[in-house]
């Protein structure tokens, strides 16, 4: 991963409504015998945290339980003739 100084220092207003503009997220999480796992959900924002929610049968429920580290990125939503 390379590390950029100009997108250190982003104001938090900024970032916040960037976030909360968002209307789905990428999951990325792992598994025990290390297979990777994405998942695409709607979140909410709530200001120090996002809550998504996943089915209780999601493989990615029981990855998050075996390895709780885990990445999450904004996916911008564009409906479809925009």
């Amino acid at each position: 991963m390379i590390f950029y100084d100009e997108y250190s220092d982003v104001p938090k207003e900024i970032i916040e409504r960037f976030v909360t503009e968002q209307q789905l997220g990428r999951l990325v999480t792992v598994s025990d015998s290390g297979q990777a796992h994405s998942g695409l959900y709607p979140f909410l924002f709530l200001g120090s945290t996002i809550e998504m929610h996943l089915n209780r049968r999601d493989e990615q429920l029981a990855d998050l339980r075996a390895n709780p580290v885990s990445s999450g990125t904004r996916t911008a939503h564009r409906p479809s003739g925009s």
